[in-house]
């Protein structure tokens, strides 16, 4: 068709696939491509709109896992130990809790001592007990168990141990003190009881010489795996009370069964060298 100069031409409406087309010099749609819709910013076909990724964060699958699932793609764990108001002011030995955080400082797990009150005691910080692991959901879904030894000193005849259980009765991994004399040393173990890491501590264990820091290695001590640090948490805390603050930091990529086996480590460390042996040794704050 010829146009002539300044004739004005009206394109009348079409209609394609029964839909009549609206907009003038809109082009039509090829076939079988379907009606362009606006999803989230990008225009996606409709018959594709099926394969629209969705926002996860309004998803209900972003609420914490349960278990053991907790820990996929942990690198870091904050380990806080809960003040213990009875125990600072009466003196007498309470079981301890904790609370586990990620690098974010969110709850993800909760820690319990379980342990006979005679034990808390008599024994002090050498009572065995075993610490019940909760998901944030009160799930308990990991053991560690520390039997009694009658020296926490480097003797080779009691050396202090603790084994993992995943659920009970399934032994995921140990913790293991190895015979030395000036800096402690613990092995980590699989469940057939061989060393997959190192951790080995400073000479000098006290509290109020700021952060005390034990390094995780390979099981010869050749590669650098991790850090566990016990945090400062200021003379108040350190002096009236023994609530302690861990941080454990390790590969984002290791197994569940060795990350859980290196936060039982941490109690392990906590109980030898920073749990007092008696409240009753403690200042009193209220005299």
């Amino acid at each position: 068709m010829i146009l002539l100069e300044n004739e004005v031409v009206t394109k009348q409406p079409v209609s394609i696939m029964g839909v009549p087309e609206t907009g003038m010099g809109d082009p039509p749609l090829a076939s079988g491509m379907g009606d362009l819709l606006h999803a989230n910013g990008t225009d996606v076909p409709a018959a594709d709109l099926r394969n629209v990724p969705t926002n996860k964060c309004n998803n209900a699958t972003n609420e914490p896992e349960h278990g053991m699932k907790t820990l996929d793609g942990v690198g870091m764990l904050f380990v806080k130990q809960k003040v213990e108001l009875l125990e600072a002011v009466t003196g007498c030995e309470t079981s301890n809790s904790y609370e586990i955080q990620n690098n974010l400082g969110q709850k993800i797990m909760t820690a319990e001592e379980k342990s006979c009150c005679c034990n808390r005691q008599c024994c002090g910080q050498l009572r065995p007990f075993t610490m019940e692991i909760s998901d944030v959901y009160g799930q308990k879904f990991l053991f560690i168990d520390r039997p009694y030894r009658c020296m926490s000193i480097p003797f080779c005849c009691c050396l202090q141990q603790m084994t993992v259980e995943q659920p009970r009765g399934r032994v995921i991994g140990h913790v293991r003190q190895r015979c030395s004399i000036c800096r402690p040393h613990f092995d980590i173990e699989d469940i057939s009881g061989e060393p997959i890491y190192l951790i080995s501590g400073p000479c000098c264990q006290c509290k109020f010489c700021g952060n005390v820091k034990y390094k995780i290695t390979s099981p010869d001590g050749s590669a650098g795996v991790g850090l566990i640090t016990k945090e400062w948490s200021g003379l108040v805390k350190e002096l009236f009370t023994d609530a302690d603050k861990f941080g454990v930091t390790f590969p984002a990529s290791l197994p569940n069964d060795q990350k859980a086996t290196l936060l039982a480590a941490v109690f392990l460390i906590d109980f030898m060298y920073f749990e007092d042996n008696s409240a009753q040794d403690r200042p009193n704050p209220l005299t």
